[in-house]
């Protein structure tokens, strides 16, 4: 089985709004955690727990630019980061 970081191949800048990566490091880590041959040792919920508390997946705040944008891409952004919050509870719930 390759190693958790060998299967997460997500560049980011965290201090850069418009190279948004949180929609896809969730399901990455959802497929992951989904796949047969994933091990729920106590190291490997480890990382997880930690990938998801560094980028702060299990975090619904809004991040992003709010200036400029209509009540309802303000509010698509905000459900945006509600829903992937509630994705990274429940694998944080799971582990």
């Amino acid at each position: 089985m390759p190693a958790l970081g060998d299967r997460i191949e997500i560049e980011f800048d965290d201090f850069d709004n418009l190279n948004e990566f949180r929609p896809e490091l969730i399901v990455k880590l959802e497929d992951i955690v989904r796949s047969n041959d994933f091990k729920t040792s106590k190291f490997q919920k480890k990382r997880l727990s930690i990938i998801i508390y560094n980028t702060e997946l299990n975090y619904p705040h809004n991040k992003r630019e709010t200036l400029g944008k209509t009540f309802n891409e303000v509010n698509n952004d905000y459900l945006l980061y509600q829903d992937i919050s509630i994705r990274a509870n429940h694998i944080l719930d799971s582990l």
